[in-house]
């Protein structure tokens, strides 16, 4: 029996979109009958009119559910008209609905979305609660209305290990390490161990995902360490998830951290990262047959060997 998450697809639209509309009214009717009140008192806050960016999640042809986000803030997005059908509910369809519109969130370089719902509808409670939304004092238009519940979300990406920090690069981040000349990433420590060469001749690959993909951390990501606020190496995937929900690992420490457990300990954090998504059955790495060192982390790091593919040795993570 075919599982329906995994035949569903969330499309970006505008709100003039009809079948974002269509969902819109059923929403407002769904709200209507759920707590008419709240509903009258909250309808002007929430035309689609003031909504640039919505999402619709499709079954076949079907659409089943949508989401939207507006700006609220210079770093805040605030989320809007999140609802799915009655027969989709229960199927992961809302989660994944705010999993795109927070991803959509970071790619515009935002670290930041709250919400508001109502009391009367538990089920989207424990949804926002389940993704690590925390409940926040009532904001702006709803500061003085009791039946609405608040919560908050920091979605900036980074991941924290005991020893490092892990932040994904950004096109920023891209145009000053580009260049002839090498340069440092500022708010950081100087040092002159990286970037490396082979990591140098890899920035336009970065820079072409970045371009491609926004900041969706299936990209490169710096290892930072925390105590001396220096970059020690870098870590990342090449691309998002192939055909068969695979994405491929690289990593890389300076001379001066190697043998330390810096590696294992950020690339960790970063499998874990990666694993978490639900579109990804696994991961790939690579290495020369030659260097020892990156194939005892790979085994340090669970993966299994698979095969030999153009002089490097291919091992193989799954979920």
């Amino acid at each position: 029996m075919l599982n329906p998450i995994t035949m569903i697809t969330i499309k970006r639209v505008n709100p003039e979109n009809k079948d974002f509309q269509k969902l819109v009214l059923l929403l407002d009717n769904y709200l209507d009958e759920s707590d008419k009140t709240a509903h009258c008192i909250c309808e002007p806050f929430n035309r689609i009119d003031t909504i640039k960016y919505a999402v619709v999640a499709y079954l076949a042809d079907e659409a089943v559910g949508c989401g939207a986000i507006r700006k609220y803030s210079p770093d805040t997005m605030e989320i809007k008209r999140m609802f799915v059908r009655e027969n989709q509910r229960r199927e992961g369809v809302a989660s994944m609905i705010l999993d795109e519109l927070e991803h959509w969130a970071r790619e515009l370089n935002f670290t930041r979305c709250i919400l508001e719902t109502g009391e009367k509808l538990p089920e989207a409670i424990k949804l926002y609660q389940k993704k690590g939304y925390i409940r926040m004092a009532n904001y702006g238009q709803y500061e003085c209305l009791g039946s609405s519940i608040c919560f908050e979300k920091n979605i900036e990406m980074k991941l924290i290990t005991d020893r490092t920090i892990l932040i994904p690069i950004d096109i920023g981040i891209i145009n000053e390490l580009s260049g002839s000349v090498p340069k440092q990433l500022s708010g950081y420590e100087y040092n002159e161990e990286w970037p490396e060469d082979d990591l140098k001749e890899a920035f336009p690959v970065f820079e072409e995902l970045v371009k491609k993909n926004g900041k969706d951390g299936f990209n490169l990501w710096l290892v930072i360490e925390k105590e001396s606020n220096l970059i020690i190496g870098s870590a990342g995937y090449i691309g998002r998830p192939d055909n068969e929900g695979y994405i491929e690992i690289g990593f890389g420490i300076i001379p001066s951290r190697r043998r330390k457990g810096f590696c294992c300990e950020s690339v960790k954090a970063l499998l874990k990262w990666g694993l978490s998504h639900d579109d990804v059955n696994g991961i790939i790495a690579r290495c020369d047959k030659s260097n020892i060192a990156s194939r005892k982390t790979i085994l340090k790091l669970g993966f299994v060997y698979l095969c030999e593919e153009d002089d490097l040795l291919v091992w193989k993570l799954d979920v």
